[in-house]
């Protein structure tokens, strides 16, 4: 009996004793990472709409962060450092603290169109921060959509990058040369395989499933897709609307970060009367064949909101879209 009960106790040990937290590689996941990607930013140029990044250091450790601004084709528009103490908060505007000192020429290669009426009016792009620690996984860090002054204010997780030293991740491709995760189909099908202790098998097929809503006349909802490099890519993919009836259509991504007006992309055959809901299956082979990288990085976002005169009726919310890597079969 005492050997049961002194096993017992060795098992709550293990259970409960304090390991660092890793969560799936290849997943975005709420867990601390060394490095840190905010994979949009979307901000009026002069006032109004900005992106704020809010980064915590959570282990104790001063650091020094590399930034580097991106425009939509990764091309660095401004880099500086920052440098955090540890257990520290930092806060930054995009526009205001990193866009503001960039050169004009790199501001104005910043812009883009948003509302297509031929006149630039939003900055756009993502932002990279590497950590000057190495072996790190000590940030987390928060991204606000935010426009107080007209009711608009959301936020969900940036994507803190872990740092994993291990031959079997690196082997198998669930992290690049220098140990930091990867997103893209390899990462996840090696992850998801590793995890039920069975050998990486090649993926197939890669998948990210969106949902759209435009609740009115007033209402957007843009699509933000990251990816790793801007290979022009076109596809056809089916729209779901809320009554489970399918129309398809064709995507084309041309950028590592694009931003895309569902309204754009919606077959007719949704878009009758609003509110207009749905969800759209982008798999990778698309319905014709096209548009599949194992190892092209992917992240999606999904952002919905209303912009009326009236700052009470306004509101903005942002979902990540889910995702799924396919060993089996390349099918749509």
């Amino acid at each position: 009996m005492k050997k049961f009960f002194l096993a017992l106790s060795v098992l709550a040990m293990l259970i409960f004793a304090a390991v660092p937290s890793h969560a799936l590689l290849s997943m975005p996941d709420a867990v601390p990472g060394q490095d840190i990607l905010l994979p949009f930013f979307l901000s009026a140029i002069t006032s109004g709409e900005s992106t704020l990044l809010v980064v915590q250091e959570v282990h104790g450790n001063a650091t020094t962060l590399a930034v580097d601004v991106y425009d939509i084709d990764s091309t660095s528009r401004h880099d500086t450092t920052e440098t955090m103490s540890g257990y520290d908060v930092e806060a930054w505007n995009v526009r205001d603290d990193w866009i503001a000192s960039a050169s004009p020429t790199d501001r104005e290669a910043l812009k883009i169109d948003l509302d297509g009426d031929g006149v630039n009016d939003h900055y756009a792009g993502y932002v990279k921060l590497v950590n000057a620690s190495a072996d790190a996984n000590d940030l987390v860090a928060f991204i606000y959509q935010i426009d107080l002054s007209n009711g608009i204010a959301s936020g969900l997780l940036a994507v803190s990058e872990e740092y994993e030293n291990t031959a079997v991740a690196l082997a198998d491709g669930m992290v690049d040369a220098t140990f930091i995760e990867l997103f893209n189909a390899d990462a996840l099908a090696a992850a998801q395989m590793r995890l039920v202790q069975l050998a990486p098998t090649t993926p197939l097929a890669f998948a990210k499933y969106p949902r759209y809503f435009v609740y009115n006349s007033d209402g957007t909802n843009y699509i933000f897709s990251w990816r790793s490099d801007g290979t022009n890519v076109t596809a056809h993919f089916d729209f779901y609307n809320e009554i489970e009836k399918a129309y398809s259509g064709n995507i084309t991504i041309t950028h590592e970060l694009d931003i895309i007006d569902v309204m754009d992309i919606i077959p007719s055959g949704h878009t009758g009367s609003y509110p207009i809901g749905g969800w759209i299956k982008w798999k990778y082979p698309g319905k014709k064949g096209a548009g599949f990288d194992a190892t092209r990085e992917w992240l999606m976002y999904s952002y919905q909101q209303v912009a009326a005169a009236s700052a009470g009726a306004n509101w903005n919310i942002i979902f990540e879209a889910h995702t799924e890597a396919f060993t089996t079969s390349a099918a749509y």
